[in-house]
């Protein structure tokens, strides 16, 4: 996509409301990968508290610095800034991204580990807390466990662990950035203990 995007000059841009600060174990997840013309921030600039977006790019793209092209209600919010400056402090001196990293690669390691014990887990990937599992009910059709997937989800949440699905079958730990190892064991344990059940033909 690079490559194409210089070759018939367009733009890169790449939204990174889910994986940008630190998430994926590194301030930006672009940094694992590719540099972007634009990068879009939101919902994480605010802290999770505050309604806040911003972009960043290339100084070559500042072609109309000598003039007004509109302006937006919510913009330069004094309150907000503050806020995605405080983020960016915390994330910066507390090493929030070092330890999605090495806590990612903990959990990601002991995922692999569950996968070889139960057949439901067809797949599983991630980029530091930023982690995926597929669900599935046959591993050589990778036919998707959607019923499953539910299953495990509120069976979960009855036991404290909180999680979302996409595509009906994979199941999302995006934990917060300060998640402990002890809280990652736990919900790990949780995890399994109910993909086991339901793996035994538990329902919900």
């Amino acid at each position: 996509m690079r490559s194409l995007c210089d070759r018939f000059g367009a733009l890169l841009i790449f939204d990174e409301i889910i994986e940008g600060f630190g998430r994926t174990g590194k301030m930006f997840a672009c940094e694992h990968f590719v540099t972007p013309d634009v990068l879009v921030l939101g919902k994480s600039l605010g802290g999770g508290l505050l309604p806040f977006a911003g972009i960043v790019t290339h100084e070559k793209f500042n072609i109309l610095p000598h003039r007004s092209i509109g302006h937006y209600t919510h913009e330069k919010n004094a309150l907000c800034a503050t806020a995605a400056l405080a983020e960016i402090e915390v994330l910066e001196g507390e090493r929030l991204a070092e330890h999605s990293a090495e806590l990612g690669a903990y959990a990601l390691q002991r995922l692999n580990e569950m996968q070889e014990r139960h057949p439901l887990i067809g797949h599983v990937a991630g980029l530091g807390l930023h982690i995926g599992i597929d669900l599935v009910k046959d591993r050589a059709t990778k036919e998707r466990a959607v019923d499953e997937a539910e299953i495990v989800m509120f069976k979960c949440l009855e036991r404290g662990l909180s999680f979302k699905t996409i595509d009906g079958n994979v199941l999302t730990l995006r934990p917060a950035l300060v998640i402990t190892q002890e809280e990652m064991d736990r919900a790990l344990d949780i995890l399994e203990q109910t993909i086991g059940e339901v793996e035994k033909g538990g329902t919900y």
